[in-house]
């Protein structure tokens, strides 16, 4: 066991970077720039790090909020934009990479319990779920345990603490970049067929306790989480206030855009954007090149806008002839990438210009 790990289970738990959870405090919204979104059935990244689920696409609106606990100036919100009955699963999700969390020998016999702290508040008091997945080298199991928000519109701060999983599981894979851990929490969901059994480790997965709350079910219904910690050990900790720079660099492995940081995605603006000079090959694109801040867990995927926000496009100037084109990734690697557009005219001075995303989320 490593200093780090035994000096976690310690009762201090006094450790530098011992959050496993990147962007607990919600102040990293690179995507939005605080501006609300809806969910899709397929999940959606909002604010850094934070993947939220609904069943039925729109159910819910999402948005980085200043409403938040003393010590705090951001929490993540979630509203039930319209209720609805049947199939309304929803939850807010982050994986951690395996590299982060290797540490805790899960799947062997060594394994680690963990503890997860967060403050919690909603408009609805009741029961709800945190839910963990492991997805292991042999086999994934689930864990799910309850809590209880006791009253409405009241922030809560709530500690939980998970046994490791079964050495059955298997540790993470060997390419940890891509092995990872599914932190969930459950707000929605209907039926039965989805009741697990509290606190023990399963290879079905659970969505909810019977008797838990259904949120989806009350329209306008509000959600929020911060201060979110799961660190190694019985023993919650106090939060780690990661400075502001440390944490957008550890959000920047997954995604990373030219945008100022207080801009969204798809802003008519000129600042920051690549701008290059230099001239088209024989087939007449224009090649330029970025040099991302912080390398990327994996190759990312790339997108492109002009600097008056058109999604897919990059813009390009020559002589006799301007406009658009699609932007199209070139040599892309985990640290850098090129990318060209076609001008329509080979061997000509051309300008590129336009904005970019690169997205390397597990």
């Amino acid at each position: 066991m490593t200093n780090a790990v035994a000096l976690a289970q310690g009762a201090s738990n006094n450790v530098t970077f011992r959050n496993k959870i990147i962007n607990g405090a919600c102040v990293i919204d690179q995507r939005n720039a605080g501006a609300s979104f809806t969910n899709s059935n397929a999940g959606i990244y909002g604010l850094d790090r934070w993947i939220t689920y609904g069943v039925t696409s729109g159910l819910l609106t999402i948005q980085r909020s200043t409403t938040a606990p003393a010590g705090f100036i951001n929490s993540q919100s979630v509203t039930i934009t319209t209720s609805t009955t049947a199939n309304d699963g929803a939850a807010v999700d982050q994986y951690i990479e395996g590299n982060n969390a290797y540490d805790l020998n899960w799947g062997t016999s060594s394994g680690s319990p963990v503890t997860v702290s967060f403050w919690v508040r909603s408009s609805v008091a009741g029961v709800y779920n945190y839910y963990v997945k492991y997805f292991g080298s042999s086999s994934s199991y689930y864990y799910i345990t309850p809590y209880t928000i006791s009253s409405a519109n009241t922030w809560q701060y709530i500690t939980l603490t998970i046994s490791a999983p079964p050495s059955a599981a298997g540790a993470f894979t060997a390419a940890l970049n891509t092995s990872y851990m599914d932190t969930r929490f459950v707000i929605s969901s209907s039926g039965t067929t989805a009741n697990g059994t509290a606190n023990t480790w399963s290879t079905t997965a659970p969505n909810k306790i019977a008797g838990s709350v259904d949120l989806a079910s009350n329209s306008g219904a509000t959600f929020y989480i911060t201060g979110v910690q799961l660190e190694a050990g019985t023993t919650a900790s106090p939060f780690e206030y990661r400075q502001y720079g440390t944490e957008l660099a550890l959000c920047q492995r997954y995604y990373e855009k030219s945008y100022n940081i207080d801009v969204a995605l798809a802003t008519s603006t000129a600042e920051g954007l690549f701008d290059l000079f230099g001239s088209t090959d024989g087939s007449g694109n224009i090649v330029g090149y970025v040099k991302f801040s912080v390398a990327k867990r994996a190759n990312p995927t790339m997108s492109y806008w002009t600097s008056a926000g058109t999604a897919g496009q990059i813009t390009y100037a020559r002589n006799g002839a301007g406009g658009s084109g699609t932007g199209t990734s070139y040599r892309l690697g985990t640290s850098s990438t090129g990318f060209y557009t076609s001008t329509g005219a080979a061997w000509v001075v051309s300008e590129l210009n336009g904005h970019w995303a690169a997205s390397a989320e597990l």
